[in-house]
């Protein structure tokens, strides 16, 4: 134990934190995720985290920053480059929407108040964010050429509604009960993904 010790005091702890607050985030949620707990799970003393975070708020941080860069890697996988640019904005928009199915603790930490509150103290969250924000509105003004600046933001924020709402019902089991047994999910998120891109005017 001397030996582990020694080597996060001289500089491995903050990285072991953020991996094992990432790791927990992903099981269990946010909510729930302690300092102290951690703290015990890798085996130094209590107070061995506040050396790198004063406070929870800033590991959560790192750890919903470090989800950023896993979104932003999921939508530019889900991208043909060869394709048109609406059809690799569909695919895009389709591979975040994966994103928030196969990471919904994450996503659930990613979009929420407490990190956006946080966001504004935190430069380096700030950038992750913007960064995938960014990489998204690139695909979406080359998908859309005929949108002007003011155009283009609003369809963004519906884009970017529209799928965060739906992974929102999704995980909270909201969907509604009462659809016709030939309406699957695989036709539901269609739908979902045509609501969030719109149509595909061709450049016009």
């Amino acid at each position: 134990m001397r030996a582990k010790r020694e080597s996060y005091h001289h500089g491995t702890l903050r990285e072991t934190l953020i991996e094992a607050a990432l790791a927990y985030v992903e099981l269990h949620g946010h909510e729930t995720l302690s300092l102290r707990d951690l703290a015990q799970q890798i085996g130094v003393t209590r107070g061995a985290p506040y050396r790198h975070f004063t406070e929870r708020s800033e590991l959560l941080a790192e750890v919903a920053g470090r989800g950023c860069v896993m979104m932003l890697a999921c939508f530019d996988a889900a991208i043909d480059p060869e394709a048109a640019p609406f059809t690799q904005f569909r695919a895009g928009s389709l591979g975040l929407l994966e994103f928030t199915k196969a990471h919904p603790h994450l996503f659930r930490l990613i979009s929420s108040r407490e990190i956006a509150d946080t966001a504004s103290q935190e430069p380096s969250l700030r950038e992750a964010l913007r960064r995938v924000f960014a990489r998204i509105h690139e695909v979406m003004a080359a998908a859309l050429p005929h949108l002007d600046a003011t155009a283009l933001w609003l369809r963004h924020m519906a884009q970017w509604s529209t799928l965060t709402g739906y992974a929102m019902i999704l995980q909270n089991r909201l969907l509604l009960p009462d659809a016709p047994n030939e309406i699957d999910r695989e036709k539901i998120e269609a739908a979902i993904i045509d609501a969030a891109v719109g149509p595909d005017r061709g450049g016009e």
